[in-house]
């Protein structure tokens, strides 16, 4: 008899679903401490940082990326999510 023994193994097979696609987001949300960098990442972002924040409100040197102190984060966030928009 040989030292070695096969080994068979009932490997059961699994079918596999693909999970649904998760949706794209609109913008990513940058802490640097005191201050939040809000990136659109979307043409509906961008859209909205347009029309309800603009260019012209404050300092905004990389504009359409929104900057803004810490303390509004919530603010932000809840009004683009209110709207229909993804934040993470």
């Amino acid at each position: 008899m040989s030292s070695r023994t096969k080994c068979k193994t009932n490997l059961k097979v699994v079918p596999f679903e693909r999970r649904p696609m998760l949706a794209k987001q609109d913008f990513a949300v940058e802490n640097h401490g005191c201050i939040v960098l809000l990136r659109p990442l979307t043409e509906a972002g961008i859209d909205y940082v347009n029309e309800n924040i603009g260019q012209d409100n404050g300092f905004q040197p990389y504009w359409p990326t929104v900057l803004f102190e810490l303390r509004y984060t919530d603010q932000f966030i809840d009004a683009i999510r209110e709207d229909g928009l993804l934040v993470r």
